[in-house]
Formats: structure tokens, sequence, C-alpha cells
């Protein structure tokens, strides 16, 4: 029974490691460059997002050079309210309005992500859950972003 065991863990092992996988987002050749990236907005969150696509600046020599101008903005709303009166679930929405200038595109795509979540007892939990809840989705931005301008140019 043990060498059985031993026999999976090997094949396992032989066959996850020699499978060929490579995450999708760890290709660094990307077949534009940014030159420049004006924030409006949100500042904190069109910053965020500039950070983030920061790496494309700096490791890409491409011929495609672009400008971006990012708005990004969010809005919190209270979805439900329990028999007191006290917000129960909220709905959070970041929206990103990003344009594109380069010689031959100039083009605006908008970007959105949302999420509902419960009420938590303590006000500063609830606001460092909804600090980690934007951060999430502005990743997921970025990603989305990134994923756009490859197709796009």
């Amino acid at each position: 029974m043990k060498i059985l065991k031993k026999i999976i863990y090997i094949l396992a092992l032989v066959l996850i490691t020699s499978c060929g996988y490579e995450p999708i987002f760890s290709k660094k050749n990307y077949n534009f460059s940014i030159a420049k990236i004006d924030t409006y907005g949100d500042k904190n969150l069109s910053n965020k997002i500039a950070r983030n696509l920061n790496n494309i600046n700096k490791l890409n020599n491409s011929n495609k050079i672009i400008e971006l101008k990012i708005d990004t903005s969010y809005n919190k709303l209270i979805s439900s309210k329990d028999n007191k009166g006290d917000p129960k679930t909220f709905s959070i929405e970041v929206v990103s309005t990003v344009t594109i200038i380069s010689d031959k595109l100039n083009e605006t795509r908008i970007f959105k992500e949302s999420s509902n979540y419960n009420s938590r007892p303590s006000k500063f939990d609830l606001k460092k859950y909804e600090k980690k809840l934007i951060n999430n989705m502005i990743k997921k931005i970025s990603e989305k972003l990134i994923n756009s301008l490859q197709i796009l140019l």
C-alpha cells in the first residue's frame, strides 16, 4: 500500500512539473508601449490603475506608442436595510473610462466591476473590507485593460 502511494505521488509530481503550464500575464512581450498616462476622477483609484500599467512602460520597446487618459470613479449604494433601518447589504461599483490615443487610433472604452457585500459589525472592519474589494476590482480592471490593448493594437 505504501509503495502504491509513493508511485502515485511520484507520477503526480512528474505530470504536474512537465505539463508546460505558463501563467497568462507572466508574458512580458506586449505589442505596444505606453508613453503617457493622465489620470482624472478619483485620483487614488486612477493612480492604482496607472501603477499596474507602469510595468509595460519600462519593459517594452515597441514602435506602437500610445497615450492613456484614465477617469475612474466608484459608487457605494445601500442595497437593503434591516428592521431598524440600519444598512444590511451594500453594492459597490468601480467604473473606469479609458481613452486610448495613438497616431492611428482614438478610442474610449469603459470598464466596470461591481460587488455586493454584507455589512460588518465594526465600521473599521467594513472600511477595511471595502478597500480590499476596491483593490481587487482595480486589479481586474487593469487586467481587462491590458487584454483589451493587446487585442486592439
